[in-house]
């Protein structure tokens, strides 16, 4: 058996870590909420969620693998953009990703609550944060393997949840399937689909799998798969032992579960929710500081983030200061609640910026495409970043269609990435040569 190379990680760690990021607390949440407004078939919406998921992750196996570096993401746009495109990709990609950080703790500390009534938000959340950064000053490999086991027992609440509660199941709870019409079911596709976004986080940190060309399109795979089914049979057992005019309430998994009579598997599947959202906690620290580490390591942000200690080569600085933004923003509790639907609107204009330039990348990097073991070839090479286009963009109309006060911040933050990019960034990028990039390569 081969062994895999020192600091990086292999097929199942890297599956793990995806489904973390992906799995939040809102599965457990947000679904008792879709059956309210749609009825019974809440699975449905994420079956058409995970199609809808396919582009992206397809585009993202194709880039990790033409590209299996750091934050190939990145460096793709880098290589078929301009200086401007690329230094904004990365710019929104870390704002998103910092917004996320203070949600997650907060949502982890409001888990915290039920468990110690007098447990005050802020210091939880603080905490939560601190904590991260301790584990993340250990390295990637570190991070990696913490997720495996809050995963592991994650997926094994939601199974257990779906097992015992199929024997509860009353047929009369999920038909009609649609009972408020086709309208409320397309609404329902939004969250549904956010219960994906994630997906192309593994680009970010494609250079720390092992025999990336191989893992990385397997990796997605199998996420999306485990992902789609683990979704599909929680909502469908959940709305078949309740009826859907009764789950509108913020714990409607666990309130479920109490009809197994069981205090301990109910205590399981309320702690698999606060893991779901200590797991997205845990893959969103590695994207935002590979990013700004790999940022600095171009020349677009302040040298002193490619800083790195120990062993395992951990991004140090980039760790702490990603700490320390996340505190100052949790301390904004609820304007920072209300922003994280920008940071999902970014997350699209994202997607649809890295599908829009790949078209070009079979181009500018020839080598690295004819040698990468997972590649689309002929139309198709054009036709899923299209799809991809399409499926993002819908979404971001979606939304802000739905909430058009987004704009104003939307507008500020590009507008303070464009000055920080004319100040400073374009003042310092170093141009990379072809012959370096193949050689990272």
């Amino acid at each position: 058996m081969e062994n895999k190379e020192k600091g990086k990680i292999g097929l199942m760690t890297a599956t793990f870590m995806l489904i973390g990021t992906i799995i939040g607390a809102s599965s457990f949440v947000a679904s008792g909420y879709q059956a309210e407004a749609m009825g019974p078939a809440v699975w449905l919406v994420y079956i058409i969620g995970a199609l809808l998921t396919v582009p992206v992750c397809i585009q993202s196996a194709q880039i990790g693998c033409i590209l299996p570096v750091e934050g190939s993401s990145y460096v793709m746009v880098k290589k078929t953009s301009g200086k401007l495109s690329t230094f904004m990709y990365g710019w929104l990609y870390i704002i998103w990703t910092a917004i996320w950080l203070p949600y997650c703790a907060h949502t982890i500390a409001k888990y915290v609550r039920l468990y110690i009534p007098g447990a005050n938000v802020y210091v939880v959340a603080v905490i939560a944060l601190l904590l991260f950064g301790v584990i993340h000053s250990f390295g990637f490999e570190a991070a990696a393997r913490f997720q495996s086991l809050i995963v592991i027992i994650l997926m094994a609440a939601m199974l257990v949840f779906v097992i015992m509660g199929i024997p509860h199941v009353k047929l009369s709870n999920l038909t009609p399937m649609f009972p408020k019409g086709a309208g409320p079911v397309i609404g329902q596709i939004i969250p549904a689909y956010f219960g994906f976004v994630g997906i192309n986080t593994m680009t970010e940190w494609a250079g720390n799998v092992h025999k990336p060309q191989k893992n990385l399109p397997k990796a997605m795979f199998l996420c999306m798969v485990i992902v789609t089914l683990l979704y599909c049979g929680m909502t469908a057992v959940l709305c078949g032992m309740m009826p859907y005019t009764e789950l509108g309430i913020d714990t409607p998994v666990s309130i479920a579960s109490m009809q197994f009579g069981m205090p301990a598997v109910t205590a399981l599947v309320t702690l698999g929710a606060m893991f779901a959202t200590i797991s997205t906690l845990n893959g969103m620290y590695v994207c935002l500081t590979h990013e700004l580490h790999n940022m600095s390591c171009q020349g677009s942000m302040p040298a002193l983030f490619k800083k790195t200690a120990g062993k395992k080569n951990a991004p140090i600085v980039a760790v702490w200061f990603s700490v320390a933004v996340a505190i100052l923003l949790s301390f904004m509790s609820e304007s920072i609640m209300e922003y994280i639907d920008v940071a999902t609107a970014f997350v699209m204009v994202s997607l649809i910026h890295s599908a829009f330039v790949s078209v070009r990348l079979k181009k500018v990097l020839p080598k690295a495409y004819d040698e990468a073991a997972f590649k689309m070839k002929g139309i198709w090479y054009y036709i899923w970043p299209v799809l991809e286009i399409a499926s993002c963009g819908f979404i971001l109309v979606v939304t802000l269609v739905g909430s058009p006060k987004l704009l104003l911040p939307m507008i500020v933050i590009i507008g303070i990435g464009i000055v920080f990019y004319y100040v400073y960034a374009a003042k310092h990028e170093g141009a990379e040569t072809e012959g370096e990039m193949q050689k990272s390569i």
